[in-house]
């Protein structure tokens, strides 16, 4: 059961999910929806085991390259891959790929205009780079996690 902070928020939450489904019907001339939240069904917080993090980092740095491998800071975000450690039973950690255009990496750190994320549909990977990048990562993950 959540405690009294989590239940406030799961609340607020709640409210704000209803008044983005009803303004959505009356915007587009719809019945207004029926919103049902089940506080208990949420996305658990992923967490990077740290010394999975530094073993595999060491591993995509002898793959990828000193240059090609960044810390990032940590985020907020929804995640459910959090789900695979089985509430912090398994080892987890998720890296991110690099898939956008080298040339409009650099206009958007120039200008400081972001480039379109992941779920967006303005999205635009480089797919053969960032598909070969992807393989030698995992394989090397792989490598690695398979050493005794």
């Amino acid at each position: 059961m959540p405690g009294r902070r989590a239940a406030a928020r799961s609340r607020r939450t709640a409210r704000a999910q209803a008044r983005i489904a009803n303004a959505a019907a009356e915007a587009s001339k719809a019945p207004k929806p029926e919103v049902k939240v089940n506080p208990e069904e949420f996305t658990p917080a992923l967490y990077n085991e740290p010394k999975l993090v530094e073993r595999l980092a060491g591993a995509f740095r002898r793959a990828l390259g000193d240059d090609n491998v960044v810390q990032v800071p940590q985020i907020m975000a929804s995640e459910d891959f959090g789900e695979f450690s089985l509430d912090h039973k398994i080892p987890t950690t998720m890296f991110w790929l690099g898939a956008s255009d080298p040339a409009k990496l650099k206009a958007s750190r120039e200008s400081g205009v972001p480039l379109p994320g992941l779920h967006s549909g303005l999205f635009a990977p480089v797919p053969e780079s960032t598909l070969r990048t992807g393989v030698k990562a995992m394989t090397s993950a792989v490598l690695e996690l398979m050493k005794k």
